[in-house]
């Protein structure tokens, strides 16, 4: 009987503290959310959940929420050949305004913008990529290295220095 009651204190903890939370932010409403509202409430939720769970111990501050920030871009370039210097400056101007827009206005903008130059990036490389093999002439009798790691590499600031890697790889 004891182990079941040590898994049934968890859950009864979780469950407890989603009600609770639930109520504070007023999900009772009658009112329905329009999806951007709903997007900012599970953000808000969540922030407030991640921040008394195991994986923070601690409130959503300034150098939490960039330390999410940096994973995010991370786990998008990590090989810092997409993302452009001037985005990533675009991007850093969020950074001291960031904890109080996740946890407090639920604000997922820069997440959507971050996504959204990332995908142009990708088109752009496409576009350049889908045009070399279209145009030039290609050389495999050279001997040319290329580094595959560039996780501490900078960003190329232009896109033509985007194009130079690219061409490289």
């Amino acid at each position: 009987m004891k182990p079941l009651f040590k898994s049934i204190i968890p859950a009864i903890s979780i469950s407890t503290a989603l009600i609770v939370t639930a109520g504070a932010f007023s999900f009772f409403d009658d009112a329905p959310l329009d999806a951007e509202a709903t997007n900012a409430a599970v953000t808000t939720l969540t922030t407030k959940i991640l921040e008394n769970s195991q994986f923070a111990h601690r409130r959503l501050d300034d150098e939490l929420a960039g330390k999410f920030l940096d994973h995010y871009l991370d786990s998008l370039d990590g090989s810092h050949m997409i993302f452009l210097k001037n985005d990533l400056e675009e991007f850093n101007k969020y950074r001291p305004k960031l904890a109080k827009l996740t946890s407090i206005d639920g604000d997922t903008k820069l997440a959507h913008i971050i996504f959204k130059r990332y995908l142009e990036r990708l088109n752009e490389r496409s576009a350049f990529i889908k045009e070399l093999l279209e145009k030039d002439q290609f050389d495999f009798s050279t001997d040319e290295n290329f580094s595959y790691d560039r996780e501490k590499a900078p960003n190329p600031a232009t896109l033509d220095e985007a194009k130079s890697i690219w061409k490289s790889i």
